[in-house]
């Protein structure tokens, strides 16, 4: 409405303002309502699936440190260093069969060489065999703890003949070993039963003419590192990928542990030394429905010690992106 205004007065314009609304309609709310129900629902449907790619790739993740620091100790000490896998409480009833979700760092220590003055081979017989000037025991409790020599290792005697070590004297001083398989149920007494092994015949003692190889230790003050999230490495074949290939394919050490060693330049060496291609897969053992494509793999190159992350090829050779050095982006 307008108002024309008298000479002298100042012109107003009045302007109709319309009621505003106060809330949604009804429709409107249910509109609303729908939206975020589908919306959580989609939430509910792939958040899990978002979970479990994150947790593989930090499984994966961590698995490949691990290895790259172990390859990068070998270097700086100038000993093999590498990663023994360990079972967790539970691992053992995977409904995958045999896995892995812990590791520890081990090393190879140097030979023990005898040296005039110091360790001395002065008996054997019968593949009991027994040294002056050392104490290989250290004191170690319980046997044999960290000790100097322990089952697994190695005598090498004038250059030549090679022999396991399967028991080692827990009696003060420690100083008598007893050559053959170890035997972890039969354990060290006075009186054991000889092995086969009957030295006497072809040295002239005392000699120091030995070496001791010494087999990876774990590395003391390490504690175990564990993989997250109910993952593990896993030895039976990846579930739906068409291959009965093993899923690690990493060999036994001494321990009776499956082990990986890398030189200090950076080869793979130990039991592993003959494999040209490690692989490791990696899932989760509680996944109810098995899918390759929730499956990490960490690859290693036997002769260049590469380490890379990798997918699941679904070509019915699961490891081909491995074997093809093929990087994923895990």
């Amino acid at each position: 409405m307008q108002t024309i205004p008298e000479r002298g007065m100042v012109m107003y314009t009045t302007i109709k303002i319309g009621n505003r609304r106060g809330a949604f309609t009804l429709v409107e709310m249910l509109v609303v309502i729908a939206i975020i129900i589908v919306i959580a629902a989609l939430a509910a449907t792939f958040a899990p699936r978002v979970n479990d790619d994150q947790n593989l790739t930090r499984a994966v993740d961590n698995l490949e440190q691990w290895l790259l620091t172990a390859k990068m100790r070998a270097k700086r000490d100038g000993l093999a260093t590498g990663l023994r896998f360990v079972q967790a409480p539970g691992d053992a009833n995977s409904i995958y069969g045999p896995s892995y979700s812990q590791f520890q760092y081990i090393q190879q220590p140097e030979p023990i060489a005898g040296y005039s003055g110091g360790p001395t081979l002065v008996s054997a017989s019968n593949g009991i065999v027994t040294f002056s000037g050392v104490d290989f025991s250290l004191g170690g409790i319980p046997y044999p703890n960290q000790w100097l020599v322990q089952p697994g290792d190695y005598l090498e005697v004038n250059g030549g003949g090679v022999y396991i070590i399967g028991q080692v004297s827990p009696h003060s001083p420690g100083n008598t070993l007893v050559l053959g398989v170890p035997n972890p149920s039969n354990p060290y007494v006075n009186s054991p039963t000889p092995s086969a092994y009957d030295l006497a015949l072809s040295l002239t003692l005392p000699t120091t003419n030995f070496r001791i190889l010494r087999q990876p230790r774990i590395l003391i003050g390490e504690e175990p590192l564990t993989l997250p999230n109910n993952y593990a490495a896993n030895f039976s074949p990846i579930p739906n990928s068409g291959s009965t290939l093993p899923g690690t394919n990493v060999a036994l050490g001494p321990s009776g542990y499956p082990e990986i060693l890398f030189s200090p330049t950076g080869a793979v060496i130990g039991t592993n030394a003959g494999t040209p291609i490690l692989w490791i897969s990696v899932w989760d053992t509680t996944m109810e429905v098995p899918d390759p494509n929730r499956v990490g793999i960490v690859g290693i190159q036997g002769r260049s010690g590469f380490i890379g992350a990798y997918s699941v090829s679904l070509s019915g050779n699961p490891f081909l992106f491995v074997q093809m050095a093929r990087e994923s982006g895990l």
